[in-house]
This record gives C-alpha cells, structure tokens and sequence, in this order.
C-alpha cells in the first residue's frame, strides 16, 4: 500500500510554477524599492561622514598652516587637504553619489581693536541623488559651481553676512568652515603676549637702572637691550655704561653668539630677515626671563630654511623716535644725545617708521 501512494504522487504542473513564478515576481517587485531605499541611504549617511570628515580637516588645516584652500576648483582643494585626510584624493573630489563636489574657498580681511587679520571662509557642496542644483533646477556642472562660488561672491565685505545666510538646498548637502574663531584666539594670544613682554621690559629697565646707579653712571639713563637700527642706535652702542653695559653685553652674547652684533634685529635687506629677527626676538625673551614663546605674532607665520613653518617675532625698538606728526607725516626728531632717547622701547605686530 505504501508503494502504491508512492508511485501515485505527481510533481509540480505547469500551472504550480506559473503561479510560484508569479508570486517571486511579485515580491522582488515589491521589496526593490525598500532595497533602492536602504541603498540611498547608505549613500547619503556616508556623504554626511566625509563631510563631517572634511570639516575637521579644514579646522586641522587651519590650526596647522594658519589657511584654508582659496580656491574655486574641486580638484585643487582635494589635492590641498588629501595630506590631512584618510580619503583619496578621487573620494574627495566625488560624492557618495558617484558626481563631483564643488568648493568655494576665500579670504577676507577684518579688523579687531587695533589689528587687521586675514579671515578664511569655505564651502563645499554636494547635490545629492539627483546630481543637481536646488530640487532640480539645474543639472549643468558649470552652472552648478558658478552658483556654489556666487554663495560667498566675491566682496570680502560680504563674507560673514552672505556666510551666515547660506541654507542647504533639501536633498543636497553642504558644510560651511570659517577660521574666524581660530584667528580671533591668536589675536588675543598675541596682545597677551605684547603684554607680558613689555612688563618684563619696564622690569628689566628698572633693574638695570638700579644697578647703574649703583655703579654711579648719570641717573638720567635707563638701560634696555639695544634693537638694531639707523641713526639714534648707532650712536648708542658706542657709548660706554660703564659695568651695565657690559652685563647687557654679555647677556646678548650668551644667546646670540660671541662676536655677533649684539642686537635684536628688525629688518635689513637680508632674505633671512624674518628668521633672523624671531631668533634674537628668542634671544631678548630670555634676557627678560619670560618664555621663548612671548617672542612672536601668533597671527603671522613663515617659512624658515628648514621648511617649517614658524610665527613671526615682533618688531623690538629701544631707542623709537617720536611719533608721526600728522600734519607733516614725518616722524620726530632723533635723539642727539644718549638722555634724549625717546623712550620706552616699543614692541609692535609691524614695522614701525618711527621706531628706528
């Protein structure tokens, strides 16, 4: 009987897989879009990644090199940061959505207090699944990157109003990076640092003229490191103070080097001039006792023999000349004698023609 039921049972008729076939079609059909769905937002969580990661590559950037990209182009910006980042430079050209990026990056100047400093403003922008500007309103790569740079125009004045105005069009994506905050630190790191130094001057002169009085030279006098320069310094070295010159001298010599000038240098014709000048703006920190970092502008940098990139000293003047009279535009006169030295010294974020 078992045998028989066996040998009775049939396999599946034409019209059994018509209707299996049928029904597979149905589902695949129907689960393709929640598949298409998972996918496109696979895609727009990673471009939210590489974004995330590439404003913290500008920030990286601009603590580094103290700039951003300034730049319209894709291609310059991705070999800009690639250094910076774990992305190739094609993944930081192209979006998750197989189109490309577009960049804008500028700079403007702004003024603080008494400081006018460069500030760096940037975006860069994906058009999303569409590969378009704005809900579809322009497919055109060139149309698109000319509306990516009108964002930020070409007005430095503009900057911060049309920075801070910038919306991101629905389904695209944006990322916008200012170092203003970054410049705004160092602007207050370098008054911090103007500060201390000339407290550690008028000490130092203090001290120096104690000791002078003490080694009976004219009580008229104040003595502080000489900084280089025509005219009054010239005439300076070559008056004796007797035994506080002497210890001015050798302090100088410790750090500079026997047998050099023993001066801190502000400017001169030589193409080492920045290096040289923050190396002796180093060497009077440490006469003055204060750490070698007070010697330079944290808001200028350079870059030295070596290639590094260094902040820039401060201009240093011992024996400054008056100020400019604004009604002939000229400086005050020279000291003609070591009592009529105008002083203090000055300590400033740039050349100073009446400092000399």
């Amino acid at each position: 009987m078992v045998m028989q039921n066996l040998f009775n049972k049939k396999g599946f008729t034409l019209f059994d897989v018509i209707i299996a076939g049928a029904v597979i079609s149905i589902l695949i059909v129907s689960t393709f879009p929640m598949v298409s769905d998972f996918l496109m937002l696979q895609n727009e969580k990673e471009e939210e990644e590489i974004q995330t990661e590439m404003n913290r590559v500008l920030s990286f950037m601009a603590q580094q090199e103290f700039r951003i990209p300034v730049t319209n182009s894709i291609t310059a910006f991705a070999s800009e940061t690639q250094e910076y980042s774990d992305y190739l430079e094609r993944e930081i050209r192209e979006d998750a959505f197989y189109n490309n990026r577009h960049y804008r990056g500028v700079v403007g100047q702004e003024v603080f207090r008494d400081a006018t400093f460069d500030v760096h403003y940037a975006v860069l922008y994906s058009t999303g699944v569409d590969g378009c500007w704005g809900n579809g309103l322009s497919c055109v790569s060139s149309t698109i990157s000319t509306s990516v740079t009108n964002l930020l125009g070409t007005n430095p004045l503009q900057y911060d109003t049309k920075f801070k105005d910038i919306d991101v069009p629905e389904g695209d994506f944006l990322i916008k990076f200012t170092d203003r905050d970054l410049q705004m630190a160092r602007y207050k790191k370098t008054a911090e640092r103007l500060k201390r130094i000339t407290e550690a001057l008028v000490e130092y002169g203090q001290l120096k003229r104690y000791e002078g009085i003490a080694d009976g030279v004219s009580q008229t006098l104040i003595f502080f490191p000489p900084s280089s320069g025509p005219i009054s310094d010239a005439s300076m070295l070559n008056i004796s103070y007797s035994g506080v010159t002497s210890e001015i001298e050798a302090e100088l010599d410790d750090l500079l080097g026997v047998g050099t000038t023993d001066v801190v240098i502000n400017d001169d014709a030589n193409v080492n001039d920045k290096e040289d000048r923050r190396n002796s703006m180093i060497a009077l920190t440490r006469v003055l006792g204060i750490p070698a970092e007070f010697c330079c502008n944290a808001m200028r940098t350079f870059i030295d023999n070596s290639g590094e990139r260094q902040e820039e000293g401060f201009f240093y003047y011992s024996n400054p000349l008056a100020r400019i009279d604004p009604s002939t535009g000229t400086c005050g006169p020279a000291a003609s004698t070591i009592a009529d030295r105008k002083l203090p010294p000055r300590i400033t974020v740039d050349e100073d023609p009446c400092g000399k």
